[in-house]
């Protein structure tokens, strides 16, 4: 019987496209433990896809917002070279995570605010430019896709202000953090995920199809410590992502937040743990 049931239940799986989510990893801002227990997560289970909500970057030298910088002094990354956070990206996070799935999951990539940051060098100053143009002139072009190498990663990136899984659920990195943030995506853009909060808040409705919601997937950097805080104090930012299923036979969607905390995390009835 127990044959059986789980015989049945992985059929049933089988209806379903599933697509991980995560976002706000900050690069070299990573809370390693987090990506961890993700990535566990991410090779023992079955994913279709995995979406990175904004925010894989982190790009300090490349922030207009240098008076603020100067004014808040952060305690990292600051001694980081572009070339030394393109590098990490690279090496402790893209590569790492298509090996988990021996190549075999496209990765989408989508902009955050930080990531944009890259789009906006022709505005920033001649010393940040001359940085950029040394990593252009190593890495073949200016495009992130070219910078990042993602050709090896099955990887692409949206320009996109939204995308859309399934033209139903929407992909929005996010551009405000108020507490009402959810509640407003969701009247805005219809059902859907977010990050730029590095929280896992959420807002749901229930309509005559079922429970539709907006939810927050957290973030994988640190949380503790945050360098541009008065004394890095702890901001309540959650570690966590989202999974979403979808069967295009019938519609049915499941949309789930996942929190990883401490450095562990359920997912399906298993532990994982840093």
């Amino acid at each position: 019987m127990a044959n059986a049931f789980m015989s049945g239940r992985r059929a049933a799986d089988r209806r379903f496209e599933k697509v991980a989510i995560i976002s706000d990893l900050h690069s070299v801002l990573m809370d390693r433990d987090a990506f961890s227990v993700f990535k566990q997560i991410y090779a023992e289970n079955d994913f279709h896809r995995l979406v990175i909500n904004g925010d894989l970057v982190d790009l300090p030298m490349l922030s207009s917002h240098t008076k603020k910088l100067d004014l808040i002094k952060p305690m990292a990354p600051e001694e980081v070279s572009l070339e030394d956070e393109l590098d990490f990206t690279t090496d402790e996070i893209l590569r790492p995570l298509n090996k988990a799935k021996k190549g075999k999951v496209p990765i989408l990539i989508r902009l955050g605010n930080h990531d944009r940051r890259a789009l906006r060098v022709l505005s920033s100053d001649a010393s940040v430019l001359s940085k950029v143009l040394k990593q252009v002139a190593r890495r073949g072009s200016p495009r992130l896709e070219d910078l990042l190498g993602l050709k090896e990663f099955n990887a692409e990136v949206s320009y996109k202000e939204r995308d859309y899984l399934w033209h139903r659920f929407c992909l929005f990195h996010g551009q405000r953090t108020n507490v009402n943030r959810c509640r407003d995506n969701f009247y805005d853009f219809g059902q859907g995920t977010s990050g730029h909060t590095h929280k896992l808040a959420k807002y749901e409705r229930q309509t005559d199809y079922g429970t539709a919601k907006w939810v927050e997937s957290g973030c994988l950097r640190t949380i503790t410590r945050i360098e541009y805080m008065d004394e890095g104090h702890l901001p309540n930012w959650q570690h966590g992502f989202v999974t979403v299923w979808f069967c295009k036979k019938s519609g049915e969607m499941y949309v789930k937040q996942h929190e990883i905390e401490r450095g562990r995390c359920e997912f399906n009835g298993t532990v994982y743990s840093a």
